[in-house]
C-alpha cells in the first residue's frame, strides 16, 4: 500500500509547519527515505532560481500574484510524483479543478488517498506573512522579526510572492476552494 496526503489550505495558512509536526509523527513509523514531501512552491522556486526559460516565464506569472499555468505545475508534479516513495504528501496541489483532474489520472488503486484542510482566518494569514520570511542561502521559510535565519544564521528574505498574499487570497478562493 502507498500513501498520498494532500495538505489543503489557503497560502500562508500553515500547510508548512502543518508538515512539520506531520514529518515527526511519520517518522516513528517509517524511514525517512520512504516519505516524498512535494511543495508545489518549493518547486516553483527552485525552477525560478535556475533561470531556466520557463523558470522566467515563471518568476513574471508569480510576482504578479496569479497562478502558474496547470500544465507547468501539472509537469513539475508528475516529475515529483514519480519516485517511488511509500508516502508522499503533496502542499499546495491541486489548486485547479484541471489540476485535480490530471491528480486523479496519476493514482493507481494501490494508493491511499488523504486529504487535509488547514482552515485559517484571513487576519491570521495576514499576520503570518508579514512575519514570514525565507533565507537566503538555505531556503529555510520561518517566521523572524530581525534579518537572521535561525537555522543558518544566512540572511532573512521577504518571499517575494507574499508580497501579492491578497491576489494569492482570491485566486485560492476563487479557483481552489471549490475543489474541497
Amino acid at each position: 500500500m502507498k500513501y498520498l496526503i494532500i495538505l489543503f489550505g489557503a497560502p500562508g495558512c500553515g500547510k508548512g509547519h502543518l508538515w512539520s509536526v506531520l514529518h515527526e509523527k511519520l517518522l516513528e513509523r517509517v524511514l525517512p527515505e520512504e516519505i516524498a514531501y512535494i511543495a508545489t512552491g518549493d518547486l516553483i522556486r527552485e525552477e525560478i532560481a535556475k533561470k531556466s526559460e520557463i523558470g522566467l516565464q515563471i518568476a513574471e506569472i508569480v510576482q504578479s500574484g496569479q497562478l502558474v499555468p496547470d500544465s507547468i505545475v501539472d509537469a513539475l508534479i508528475a516529475n515529483a510524483l514519480a519516485g517511488k516513495k511509500i508516502i508522499k504528501v503533496l502542499d499546495g496541489y491541486p489548486r485547479t479543478e484541471a489540476q485535480f483532474d490530471a491528480l486523479k489520472a496519476q493514482i493507481d488503486d494501490d494508493t491511499e488517498v488523504i486529504a487535509v484542510f488547514r482552515d485559517t482566518p484571513v487576519d491570521v494569514i495576514m499576520s503570518r506573512i508579514a512575519k514570514r520570511r525565507v533565507c537566503k542561502d538555505c531556503k529555510t521559510t520561518h517566521s523572524s522579526d530581525d534579518g537572521c535565519c535561525p537555522k543558518c544564521g544566512g540572511e532573512s528574505l521577504i518571499r517575494k510572492d507574499d508580497a501579492v498574499i491578497e491576489a494569492r487570497l482570491a485566486e485560492f478562493e476563487k479557483n481552489t476552494l471549490p475543489i474541497w
